[in-house]
């Protein structure tokens, strides 16, 4: 398996587990206003199972995320995803 499709099966797995969609989903009803929570509910109700996945992609354009904007990237390392939170107070509060 090449690099970079290593990365994307990693984001696809960590974007299948019910605990993802759920902490994605609170942080999205905090601070995002036009966040879809009828379409959050029915991808809630199907995380977890066997067979689903979700791409950012999808997650994005079903619901009106506004949170997921990167990975974090050292050269030509992929380390881990992370989340860059718009409107975060802890993301404001570090580029101060």
């Amino acid at each position: 398996m090449a690099h970079s499709q290593m990365q994307e099966h990693i984001v696809f797995r960590w974007m299948s587990l019910k605990s993802t969609i759920e902490y994605l989903g609170e942080w999205e009803m905090l601070y995002n206003p036009n966040f879809n929570c009828t379409e959050f509910d029915t991808i809630r109700n199907s995380a977890g199972s066997n067979n689903f996945v979700l791409s950012v992609k999808a997650w994005i354009e079903r619901t009106g995320a506004i949170g997921i904007m990167g990975f974090l990237v050292c050269g030509n390392v992929f380390i881990t995803p992370i989340l860059i939170m718009a409107n975060s107070p802890q993301l404001e509060t570090n580029l101060d």
